[in-house]
């Protein structure tokens, strides 16, 4: 019998669909540094490419009964590469949502001073900076007038997430003004 390392690619994934942990582990150690150099020559960033690295094998693990794989070196770098692509996808959202973040602050500054009550416009935005990341931005894009399949589409998720999403934000935000306006008629 072959020891671990001598085993072609196609013996390691046949084993791994198994769930054979030693042959994932032969499979990280012969790729992982030439899919961090992948990414890394991408990214420019290590953290990231680490990252990226993890969560390629973490997905090859968990998909690992359900894998269809002719060439695993070829398939880990296409793998590798679309994570790129969804990271930089995301970060474009993330600096498209803190751009849209600067222009309401503007807003909510305007907004604040011309309101009677400014207390209630700050707590409205600290309000809408507590509400979970996810659900923060799909909230922040419906505000900006995206229908909920274009927020989908921007975000890589389905419709029925972001409506999810909008209706946790709207709850939130209403339990928050009704716990404010409770609180003013005991003062």
């Amino acid at each position: 019998m072959k020891s671990y390392p001598t085993y072609s690619d196609q013996e390691l994934v046949r084993l791994l669909q198994r769930g054979d942990h030693a042959a994932f582990s032969v499979l990280y150690e012969r790729y992982w540094e030439m899919l961090l150099g992948m990414a890394f020559n991408r990214l420019k960033d290590l953290s990231a490419s680490e990252d990226i690295v993890h969560d390629v094998f973490t997905s090859l693990w968990k998909n690992r009964e359900s894998l269809n794989i002719q060439s695993f070196k070829n398939w880990m770098a296409t793998a590798v590469k679309y994570m790129i692509i969804r990271a930089a996808d995301r970060a474009s959202l993330e600096e498209r949502f803190a751009e849209e973040q600067r222009k309401n602050e503007v807003v909510e500054n305007t907004l604040a001073d011309s309101m009677a009550d400014k207390q209630m416009a700050a707590m409205l935005a600290s309000e809408i900076n507590r509400l979970p990341e996810k659900c923060r931005i799909v909230f922040q894009l419906k505000l900006q007038g995206l229908s909920n399949s274009e927020i989908a589409d921007e975000m890589g998720t389905t419709v029925k997430t972001v409506e999810n999403q909008v209706n946790r934000g709207n709850h939130s935000l209403k339990v928050a003004m009704k716990n404010y306006f409770f609180s003013l008629l005991f003062l």
